[in-house]
């Protein structure tokens, strides 16, 4: 029996044969590690889409010693990002913090005051401090993945986006500047 760190040599040489055999061999584990992680209904897709970035990745051999240790970062990833983008269609009334028929008129105008200010706040930004905002809690990719599209390393992109989180905080004025 050939060893992951040998399959997946070859598979990213292109033997497809290889690459369905570690699918064989780590599929089941990676779908319960999903679901485990939360992913539900959608935990085979989350493995899939793990198993299918690894056969994309430019990776020529294993830096790891374990194939599955990838596979756990990438999809407890991808199930935060699922969480992220379920809590974004949830519509305001049941994202609320208060519980269904339970919130009074007061508490609505606050939050839709606040939305408003928050908004305000974001816009008077500078465009790169409200591009990078967006992206990581909007859209909710992470730094490394803002390095990647922005061609910046993960270190300055995590520095930026500290520097935007104050901005904010500035103009909101919960900080002294």
């Amino acid at each position: 029996m050939q060893s992951d760190a040998e399959l997946f040599a070859a598979a990213s040489q292109g033997d497809q044969d290889a690459f369905a055999a570690l699918v064989r061999r780590h599929r089941r584990w990676a779908e319960l590690y999903a679901r485990k992680c939360g992913a539900g209904a959608d935990a085979a897709d989350v493995a899939q889409e793990a198993f299918l970035k690894l056969l994309r990745s430019e990776e020529r051999e294993l830096r790891s010693k374990s194939l599955r240790a990838l596979l756990r970062v990438d999809i407890h990833f991808r199930v935060l990002r699922l969480h992220q983008r379920r809590a974004r269609q949830l519509p305001l009334a049941q994202s609320s913090a208060f519980p269904a028929g339970e919130t009074d008129i007061s508490d609505m105008a606050r939050n839709r005051r606040i939305v408003g200010l928050v908004q305000a706040a974001i816009q008077r930004l500078r465009s790169s401090e409200r591009r990078l905002l967006t992206q990581h809690y909007t859209l909710g990719m992470r730094p490394v993945e803002i390095a990647q599209q922005s061609g910046r390393s993960g270190a300055a992109v995590r520095s930026a986006l500290y520097r935007a989180r104050n901005s904010l905080r500035a103009e909101l004025g919960l900080v002294e500047q």
